[in-house]
């Protein structure tokens, strides 16, 4: 098991647990194919600046893709309670050739986002996605999202996208069992799914 701890329990400490992006490469490099088996990344701190894994190529554009992480634990903020602050995002999707990122058998938890695509694709099965603001935000996505055997709880909101997008997004066979009251705001207030004019099938 590793285990990476980003904070110091206040509110400083490195910004990026994880880093796939090849910040100094040239036109032709690409990232592709890396696994991560039973790695912890804990923000351990309140900061919205934290990301527990970054990808995507953004000096180059070039391909970042097809990274697969088995059994990680991602928690980016200080604790599950919304009022010590779920903050930060613990998985970040930062291109559109960001391809094909799986995860399976992981666990999100105590964020602002479990997981946030500003493009790009992935796919989990069998996660846990929990006690944070927001599981899945969506601001946009270019290539098929799937989300399989999901097992989630204590989400002020399970899916918000940023509008539409011209792939599905597919939901099969999950549990989502929704947080009643967050920060002593009645949770009802917020579409559990709210996915713009996006396509979403629910199997």
């Amino acid at each position: 098991h590793f285990f990476i701890s980003a904070g110091n329990g206040g509110t400083t400490g490195a910004d990026i647990g994880i880093y796939l992006d090849n910040a100094g490469g040239t036109a032709g490099d690409i990232s592709s194919s890396n696994t991560f088996d039973d790695v912890t990344v804990f923000g351990a701190a309140n900061r919205t600046s934290f990301v527990g894994v970054w990808i995507g190529n953004l000096a180059n554009g070039n391909n970042d893709e097809f990274h697969k992480f088995y059994r990680c634990t991602f928690l980016a903020g200080l604790s599950d309670s919304p009022n010590a602050g779920c903050t930060g995002t613990n998985v970040y999707i930062a291109h559109s050739n960001t391809k094909k990122i799986s995860f399976e058998s992981c666990s999100f938890s105590q964020a602002q986002y479990g997981i946030h695509t500003s493009s790009g694709s992935f796919s989990t099965f069998n996660c846990s996605n929990g006690y944070s603001n927001i599981g899945y935000f969506l601001e946009a996505w270019s290539d098929v999202v799937t989300i399989r055997h999901d097992d989630s709880e204590g989400l002020q909101q399970l899916f918000k996208t940023g509008g539409g997008s011209s792939t599905p997004l597919v939901i099969t066979e999950g549990r989502y069992s929704r947080e009643s009251n967050w920060n002593n705001v009645a949770t009802a207030t917020y579409p559990w799914i709210d996915c713009g004019t996006a396509s979403i099938k629910l199997d």
